[in-house]
């Protein structure tokens, strides 16, 4: 067993080194975390057992597996509780490297803010809009957590800077068309 342990805890190894220093010099793509896709029925994907073998989970659970079984070797213990203890190493590695690759995935974000979410918001006018479409003005509103100002124009009545409004649609890729979002009398 012992010749078992150190392959894993060489080869497992040795292959983590090399994808942490790939990892630093930029190269982290798709290409080093290739996932074995299996899906059992309904239970596959992410829930299940198959859900969490990728390329870098199999490495850490050998990695750890053959480090494991050689410490505890060295420590004397005997031949099957070695075997155990190695095997639960190599699955808590296995499970906490999937883990940890899944909550990395989560922080990703684009970044981009999209002006079409904003349409069906609500914002203030900063600069008052002329009436009937006759020019423009500006509006802030919140899209995507983030405060931004844009150029405006509404259809109706002007808006004088300070009125709440409601985005309505988009005029071409960077104006939107609003509306007053306070109640008139009568409405």
């Amino acid at each position: 067993m012992y010749t078992l342990y150190m392959i894993c805890a060489i080869v497992g190894g040795g292959i983590m080194v090399i994808q942490f220093v790939m990892l630093l010099l930029g190269f982290d793509g798709d290409a080093s975390d290739m996932d074995i896709d299996v899906s059992v029925g309904e239970e596959g994907g992410d829930g299940s057992f198959l859900g969490i073998l990728s390329f870098r989970t199999v490495v850490a659970a050998a990695a750890f597996f053959g480090i494991t079984g050689l410490a505890v070797d060295a420590a004397g213990v005997a031949p099957y509780p070695t075997f155990v203890l190695a095997v639960a190493a190599g699955v808590a590695a296995m499970f906490l490297v999937a883990w940890l690759m899944r909550s990395l995935h989560q922080l990703y974000s684009e970044g981009n803010v999209r002006i079409e979410n904003a349409v069906g918001g609500t914002g203030v006018v900063y600069l008052s809009i002329p009436g009937n479409r006759s020019g423009k003005g500006k509006v802030t509103v919140s899209i995507q957590d983030r405060t931004l100002q844009y150029p405006a124009m509404t259809k109706g009545d002007p808006l004088a800077t300070g009125t709440p409004v409601l985005v309505v649609d988009l005029i071409g890729t960077d104006t939107l068309d609003v509306t007053s979002a306070v109640k008139k009398e009568g409405d």
